[in-house]
Formats: C-alpha cells, sequence, structure tokens
C-alpha cells in the first residue's frame, strides 16, 4: 500500500511527552516493514502495545531512521507520527495513516537519538512511546 508521507517539523510539545515503553511482544503480528529502504538495519524497538516503533541506522551513510508500524490488533490508528530528535535538530512525519508512519530521516554518526511517536486509536485512545538519547555513537 502506498502511503504519501509529508515529513514535518514539529516541537516535542506537538508529539507529547513520551510514555510508558515496554518491550516488544511475541505475539506481536507485524514487523519492520522495510519502509527505511536498503542498507538499513533495526538497532532498536519499542511498542504501545498495538504500534511498534523501529529505530534503523544505515552505517554507510551515518543516517538514522524511524518507522512506526501498526501491529493489526485492536483499534485502528486515525492518526499516527513517527519523530527523530539528533544534536537539536527534530522531524516528523505526521498523518492520518493507519498503517503505518515514516519514514523519518536524520544523519546521527556521533550522536545520541531521541525517538518515538504517537498514535491516536479509533476509539479516542492516545498514546505517546518514545526512548531518549538511546544508540549514541
Amino acid at each position: 500500500m502506498a502511503q504519501k508521507a509529508a515529513t514535518v517539523a514539529i516541537s516535542l510539545a506537538t508529539v507529547g511527552a513520551f510514555g510508558i515503553m515496554t518491550a516488544p511482544s511475541a505475539s506481536a503480528a507485524t514487523g519492520y516493514n522495510g519502509a527505511c529502504g536498503s542498507g538499513y538495519k533495526v538497532v532498536n524497538e519499542l511498542t504501545d502495545r498495538l504500534t511498534r516503533y523501529y529505530l534503523t541506522y544505515n552505517s554507510s551513510n551515518g543516517t538514522n531512521c524511524v518507522v512506526a508500524v501498526y501491529q493489526n490488533i485492536g483499534p485502528k490508528p486515525v492518526e499516527m507520527v513517527a519523530t527523530i530528535i539528533v544534536n537539536h535538530v527534530q522531524k516528523a512525519d505526521m498523518g492520518p495513516y493507519s498503517s503505518y508512519a515514516g519514514p523519518v530521516y536524520l544523519k546521527g554518526a556521533g550522536f545520541c537519538v531521541t525517538w518515538g511517536g504517537r498514535v491516536t486509536y479509533s476509539n479516542g485512545e492516545t498514546i505517546s512511546t518514545g526512548a531518549s538519547n538511546t544508540n549514541c555513537g
């Protein structure tokens, strides 16, 4: 399914405070979708019960990429946000997506990464998930 993605710069206040993060569930229905492209390897992941967030890295060009992927369980998303911050620069992809948000790219060699996102589900629940200053180097 093609997704029209518009990368926008938004403030961390718009994304909201990151919520509690949990380890990915072994029973999750959907894995990393390869949206960041070739050369990107998953280096970290988070989940909020219904959506999994992937941080990927391309060592050949020093670029990080974040994707939020709905796990096809529970209420459907009505809005999804994937966000990344490296060296005080923030980028995000936000829209009325029902399967994934992103990819969002930022160069990051030599820096720590703050990343995650937010999803609003069809039942009205909004969950923010993220990690601060990970995958340094």
